[in-house]
């Protein structure tokens, strides 16, 4: 219980005991002394609230982090991805600065199964160095074949952080985050006149349980005995290949059903689109876009509303230019909104026209208010290697992570706009 909260309390308890104190000069001393606690105490109440202020600053300022968060954050920028793969490579659990990190964000050294676990901080700040060797060479004829660094699978970048999906480490158990909304309705009243009966509170409530994702290769003994570093390159490929399934989801998932619990729905799922124009998407159109999400309440300004939209749609809005100023749709989309991203991840062209996702995350709120809720179990990825399945051909890495997600929780920060791009 924050201090200004008990400062509070005490001051109440100091005016309910002054108010029951009879009348009478017998009194007074009591009184008196009462109402110097009161003074007092509304004292440190009010400085309370000073340092209380100051501090959600600070936090503010740091990225609404605590000094036990800036602490894992800084040390989680100094991991290395290698130290968990060749932990598993070697079938024990992590060690030294791998270890520190997953004891900084609560995360376990293994799994359930005994493959070590990545925690998914490590996973979302730090990109694997893959390195290559190379043979040294003085003669004038053609040396040895040199191996250069392997050169990684691409993926689409992540949508959650542009839509305001804010993921938690769910622990054991599953996630429940109860929205409030629409209970009180405060009313002006004459001198005299009741106030209005009491409304029921009521909550909208997010439940989230571990819902299983996994990344399955092999390759021969003889693939590891001809390329170097082949192993570490399929493990970040693994990692790489989660988070891209985890990011299409978000936007196309399907809901859940009896049949399928284990759906994520997605945003586009979830929310119903309408038409962002008549016809073919012109200037106007695209100039307008992000003004679709400002409510007064999730967004006061265009500056305050992201989106993420089909890469077909960007271009089509690069070949549109206003009238006069030769600004091209491309550059309003970015110059008047927050961010605009395009992603493979969205849908094709279906019926002439393209989604696009709108985030109205305003600072009403904070930063992390959840419009978006996700949920992470086990402390991370957990990364198995396999060598006996398979024995007399190679080896199976495994990856698995346990999450679930809960798009547009609330629903009027989102909107989506369906785009004509073709005439």
């Amino acid at each position: 219980m924050k201090k200004s909260v008990k400062l509070a309390k005490k001051a109440s308890e100091i005016r309910t005991a002054c108010n029951k104190l009879p009348p009478g000069e017998e009194h007074d001393e009591k009184r008196a002394e009462l109402m110097g606690d009161l003074e007092t105490t509304e004292t440190e109440y009010r400085a309370a609230l000073d340092e209380e202020a100051e501090a959600e600053t600070r936090q503010h300022d740091n990225g609404g982090l605590s000094p036990e968060e800036r602490e894992a954050r800084d040390l989680t920028a100094k991991a290395e991805i290698r130290d968990w793969f060749n932990a598993a490579a070697q079938g024990r659990q992590p060690e030294g600065r791998a270890a520190e990190v997953n004891s900084a964000h609560g995360a376990p050294l293994v799994g359930r199964s005994g493959g070590p676990v990545i925690p998914w901080a490590v996973l979302r700040t730090v990109q694997e160095q893959t390195e290559g060797r190379a043979f040294s060479t003085t003669s004038g004829y053609d040396g040895p074949t040199r191996q250069r660094p392997i050169l990684q699978e691409l993926f689409g970048p992540g949508v959650a952080d542009t839509l305001g999906v804010r993921f938690d480490d769910a622990g054991v158990g599953m996630a429940e985050y109860p929205l409030l909304s629409g209970n009180v309705a405060p009313a002006q009243t004459a001198e005299g006149t009741a106030a209005s009966a009491a409304v029921a509170t009521s909550f909208t409530v997010a439940s989230l349980k571990p819902k299983k994702l996994t990344a399955i290769l092999e390759f021969t003994h003889e693939q590891a005995a001809s390329v170097i570093g082949i192993e570490m390159a399929y493990r970040a490929n693994l990692m790489d290949s989660l988070r891209s399934k985890m990011q299409d989801l978000l936007l196309n998932g399907t809901a859940p059903t009896n049949s399928n619990p284990e759906n994520v729905e997605g945003f586009i799922t979830k929310l119903t689109g309408s038409d962002l124009s008549t016809g073919q998407a012109a200037y106007a159109d695209y100039g307008k876009l992000h003004a679709e999400a400002v409510d007064g309440i999730h967004a006061m300004t265009e500056k305050e509303v992201s989106s993420i939209i089909a890469d077909e749609t960007y271009r089509h809005a690069a070949g549109t230019y206003q009238s006069g100023s030769g600004e091209s749709g491309s550059e309003a989309l970015m110059r008047r909104s927050r961010a605009c991203f395009a992603s493979t991840y969205i849908p094709a062209i279906a019926s002439k026209k393209q989604a696009a996702i709108l985030h109205a995350g305003g600072s009403n709120g904070g930063a992390m208010r959840g419009d978006s809720v996700g949920a992470m179990w086990g402390g991370g990825v957990e990364v198995i290697r396999d060598i006996y399945t398979k024995a007399s051909q190679g080896v199976v890495l495994t990856a698995i992570l346990l999450w679930d997600a809960h798009t547009a929780l609330r629903t009027a920060a989102y909107k989506q706009r369906d785009i004509q791009v073709q005439a």
